[in-house]
């Protein structure tokens, strides 16, 4: 694995943890935050990777779909998580960003049905999305990206 690749990863598990931490306590993260990370990712985007202006905007499209689902969900799917994907598109492609979301949907829909059927959740109980998010991104990153 390169050191470019390297640092990129653990630049985004550092980030995806912080979100993770703060989203099973608060279940909100911090604007600033989000801020500080969002502007290193995008330097990092603009300037290592050198997306071009097709290229973001197709990577940006599964953080599109997740705030538009936010807003018409009432927030049942947290602006967070949109903002997070948002950043995450600035450093990873559509194709990485949509494999990796498709893995945090799994495990986080396995592990609701473990937690309903377990009577420990109801289907109005609410759970943090970022650490299954972190997961996926995990899984992606440890197929090779």
């Amino acid at each position: 694995m390169l050191y470019r690749e390297m640092v990129r990863y653990s630049v985004v598990f550092l980030f995806l943890t912080g979100c993770s931490i703060q989203d099973v306590k608060r279940m909100k993260i911090s604007g600033k935050f989000l801020f500080f990370f969002g502007v290193c990712l995008l330097a990092y985007g603009i300037f290592i990777e050198r997306k071009s202006v097709n290229q973001w905007i197709m990577d940006m499209t599964p953080a599109a779909l997740f705030l538009i689902i936010s807003f018409l969900t009432k927030e049942q799917v947290g602006y967070g998580d949109g903002i997070c994907l948002l950043i995450l598109s600035g450093v990873f492609s559509f194709d990485f960003i949509f494999k990796a979301l498709f893995a945090a949907l799994l495990l986080s829909s396995a592990f609701s049905i473990v937690l309903l059927l377990g009577r420990k959740k109801d289907k109005k109980s609410r759970l943090p999305f970022l650490p299954f998010l972190e997961a996926g991104m995990l899984i992606r990153m440890l197929m090779g990206g």
